[in-house]
């Protein structure tokens, strides 16, 4: 019955099987089974072989179906009342089988999701950020696989989509997590002063510089700089910036000691970058 059951099933299924119930238990062991069906043999105590399958600690949870000559079927019935899952008359109709073996699996999912429900737990989070979803799960992956890097970084999404939260994550969770944390909105800053809250200035080089002034890349020091809404910088403040991060150098407004730019640097924009490279 066992081979035959096996030949018949494994093509929708795949099929365990052991001969004995000791050898069913170690086989729960090993494998997470979601439905198994008990054959009555003659010889057997039908409760105590149900009790002792489900007490077995693997086996619980797992929907039970019995399997029974019509000699035994007062016996199979007593086990459904019990606790098991269904019951079939043995020699089994084999479309009906595979029905009642759906139908058990399913059952078996639903309960796992139900628990998983009820079952209080602790929220994932990374850093500021909660969040259990796949696609949390996706961004607390890329976080921390490049918050050790040096590399730059451009953070994606709508406005309000939490990118600023991400980028202290990146940098909470680096190495440079004990130096400052540094914003800078370029859709805050006029254009006229961008370059000066960027790289400082010194006194008198523009009307109102009264005195000298660090600018973000000074006053960041090793840490990380985070340069909010880059698709808002005009062309000429891009070519400004790309001076910077391709010499590791800056110099600040009316000066000439030149300065280096030990900090990492974080981007975030809600525009599609490369449409506007397209569009010119």
């Amino acid at each position: 019955m066992r081979q035959a059951l096996t030949a018949s099933l494994s093509g929708d299924f795949e099929v365990l099987t052991e001969a004995e119930r000791l050898g069913a238990e170690e086989l729960l062991d090993r494998v997470d089974v979601d439905v198994a069906i008990v054959d009555l043999d003659d010889d057997v105590n039908a409760v105590e072989e149900l009790q002792a399958f489900q007490e077995h600690g693997h086996a619980r949870g797992v929907p039970v179906v019995v399997m029974a000559h019509d000699e035994r079927r007062s016996d199979a019935m007593t086990l459904v009342s019990q606790g098991a899952y269904d019951y079939f008359r043995k020699p089994p109709h084999l479309g009906e089988l595979k029905l009642v073996i759906h139908r058990a699996e399913q059952h078996r999912r639903l309960t796992r999701d139900l628990r998983s429900v009820q079952a209080p737990k602790e929220q994932r989070r990374c850093d500021r950020l909660i969040g259990e979803s796949a696609a949390m799960r996706k961004v607390y992956d890329m976080i921390n696989r490049v918050a050790n890097l040096d590399a730059n970084v451009v953070i994606r999404g709508e406005s309000g989509t939490g990118k600023e939260l991400v980028a202290c994550a990146i940098h909470n969770l680096g190495s440079r997590a004990d130096q400052p944390f540094v914003p800078v909105a370029f859709s805050a800053v006029p254009e006229t002063l961008l370059e000066s809250e960027l790289f400082g200035h010194e006194r008198g080089s523009f009307t109102g510089a009264s005195g000298s002034r660090e600018g973000c890349f000074e006053r960041v020091g090793s840490g990380t700089i985070f340069l909010d809404e880059v698709g808002e910088l005009t062309l000429t403040n891009q070519v400004k910036l790309l001076r910077v991060l391709q010499e590791r150098e800056f110099t600040r407004v009316g000066g000439k000691k030149t300065q280096q730019l030990d900090a990492r640097v974080l981007f975030a924009t809600h525009r599609n970058l490369e449409a506007m490279v397209k569009s010119g």
